[in-house]
């Protein structure tokens, strides 16, 4: 979709959004946002050559920096919150206050999917029609188009709202995990909410469309705790951890319920690698003859099984972070 028609889809979805009556597309409108193309490249250009990854709290913090600004130059209220997870990197939040009777809320995030130093083997370039640069389409490309929208509309004189709130989170390609109570809290006190990720376009897509409902995620973490043994004197008192681990993925093993509109997924796991081996940790070191991988008995207590891989030493660990998590997405 073209720079100049997604503006003008936006601009006339936020006057749609606060009334009552449908009317024609403005033309003053398309003309403001063909206008506006070169000043948007140009904004995607500033933030794309600001790294932003989803750990990168010195670049989400350029990019808090710059979004504010851009916001408080349009009107805005604005306002930083401390995510309460991950990073702990910034959320903007910007308020406009008008004169019509409905809440608008228009969300985007900040953060990309690609390590410090992306740039420097990706770097930002224009090919013609095309412009490619990390996190340039999600979402850089819809901070641009919620930043420069709001622009045409004030520029128009355009008020009819109670409220317009806009939001740019920093951990949205992580799950939101720090952000997302925030933002539903913010969500639950207006009376429409507009995402701008981007959507799938043309040649993939038949064509162009508005995306009225997407999945979301959730995580779930299995943390599995073993039992330490002697391997050599008592084997069979000790309980591997990534051994049950395996049984209780194997028991849903990243299946896809397409049909039904669900899907779950393995997304990671994370283990504390020692010199010793331990059960009580989870990873594999195998260090004994193929007699003690095959013994097993009932599992103590139901949740336990006696796994192959015991530890040579009996020690135990006082500390949570040992323990990393297996998290799903569903």
């Amino acid at each position: 979709m073209k720079l100049s028609i997604k503006l003008l889809a936006s601009a006339g979805l936020l006057a749609l959004a606060s009334s009552s009556a449908f009317a024609a597309a403005d033309e003053k409108l398309r003309a403001a946002a063909e206008q506006a193309q070169p000043a948007v490249i140009e904004s995607l250009h500033d933030m794309v050559l600001i790294e932003s990854g989803s750990s990168d709290v010195e670049g989400l913090q350029k990019m808090a920096d710059y979004t504010e600004a851009r916001l408080k130059a349009l009107g805005a209220k604005t306002e930083r919150r401390k995510t309460t997870k991950g990073a702990g990197a910034d959320m903007v939040i910007g308020s406009f206050e008008g004169t019509g009777t409905k809440k608008l809320m228009l969300i985007a995030h900040m953060d990309t999917v690609y390590e410090h130093g992306i740039l420097d083997t990706h770097p930002y370039k224009i090919d013609g029609t095309r412009i490619y640069g990390p996190g340039i389409a999600d979402d850089k490309g819809g901070i641009a188009v919620i930043l420069h929208s709001l622009k045409i509309l004030n520029d128009a004189g355009w008020r009819d709202y109670a409220k317009l709130t806009v939001s740019f989170n920093p951990d949205e390609e992580v799950g939101s995990i720090g952000s997302g109570e925030i933002i539903a809290e913010l969500a639950d006190r207006h009376d429409v909410v507009l995402s701008f990720e981007p959507t799938v376009a043309p040649p993939v897509a038949k064509n162009e469309s508005l995306l009225l409902g997407a999945s979301g995620t959730a995580t779930g973490t299995i943390d599995v705790k073993g039992k330490a043994s002697h391997a050599g004197a008592a084997p069979q008192l000790g309980r591997n951890a990534l051994i049950e681990l395996a049984h209780q993925l194997s028991a849903d093993p990243g299946r896809r319920e397409i049909d039904s509109g669900h899907a779950t997924e393995l997304d990671h796991r994370e283990g504390r690698h020692r010199a010793q081996p331990d059960p009580r940790s989870r990873h594999r070191r195998r260090r004994h003859p193929p007699h003690h991988s095959r013994r097993r008995a009932k599992a103590a207590g139901g949740a336990r099984r006696e796994g192959e891989e015991q530890t040579d030493r009996g020690h135990r660990s006082d500390r949570e972070g040992r323990r990393g998590p297996s998290a799903f997405r569903g």
